[in-house]
């Protein structure tokens, strides 16, 4: 790596003894010199909206990757919660890789739990405007539909009784690619780069939609709401500082 380039190898080097890719892949940074590791690895982080037991929560912009791990993160409608490696793999102060950190995005992958209410699904995925950007909110790289970015699950499902399922979609892929063509390494966060997601579900005729409420009673159809829990993934490589 030098500067901000990536590691790249002609496909003639590939195989090649002297030439062969180890994982991790070593090199240096040409701007201070640092030894870096590239693995695969990559960005997660956690939003949820907290369902009330006889209302549901009105539904607002979760954002990721604003709060890394160890700080406590609000989830919409419920109590403050310290985040961990279950939620996500971001350190620092949040919004910008730690030195000497970067990363090469390639892809977009967002996880839904599927214990969800399927009113709910529904309303997240095709009522939300998804926004990644690097630098600030103006320079999106993607800028869609919540729905076109695939739950990197073979099958989707919405929750209905303890005993069944009821199928949603199934996903007829696990990444949302962010290659411009076969010869594109991605996009870089550089370090000390401003980056994160959002997804907008405010955007809607009518606003933001209200999720099911926990009480059978009360919740919208025949089951109950279980609020909305969201892992949204940058998939790619991570450069950082050898151990």
């Amino acid at each position: 790596m030098k500067g901000r380039h990536w590691l790249e190898m002609d496909e003639h080097e590939i195989g090649r003894p002297h030439h062969r890719v180890q994982n991790p892949v070593y090199t240096t940074d040409g701007v201070s010199g640092t030894s870096l590791e590239v693995i695969a690895q990559d960005l997660y982080d956690y939003a949820e909206i907290v369902t009330g037991a006889t209302a549901g929560t009105k539904a607002g912009v979760m954002t990721f990757f604003s709060i890394p791990q160890g700080q406590m993160y609000t989830p919409l409608g419920g109590t403050p919660i310290q985040k961990t490696s279950l939620h996500t793999n971001l350190f620092g102060q949040g919004a910008v890789l730690p030195n000497p950190q970067r990363f090469m995005c390639k892809g977009l992958s967002c996880i839904r739990r599927p214990d969800v209410h399927a009113n709910d699904i529904l309303a997240l995925d095709y009522s939300s405007v998804c926004t990644f950007f690097i630098g600030d909110s103006s320079k999106p790289y993607f800028v869609g539909l919540l729905a076109k970015i695939p739950a990197a699950s073979g099958f989707y499902t919405a929750w209905a009784q303890p005993a069944w399922f009821t199928p949603v979609y199934a996903e007829l892929s696990n990444i949302y690619h962010l290659l411009a063509d076969a010869n594109d390494p991605g996009v870089i966060i550089s370090q000390g780069q401003n980056f994160g997601v959002t997804i907008d579900p405010t955007q809607n005729v009518g606003g933001a939609f209200t999720t099911a409420a926990q009480n059978y009673s009360t919740g919208a159809g025949p089951y109950a709401g279980t609020g909305v829990k969201v892992w949204f993934n940058l998939v790619g490589t991570l450069a950082r500082a050898v151990q």
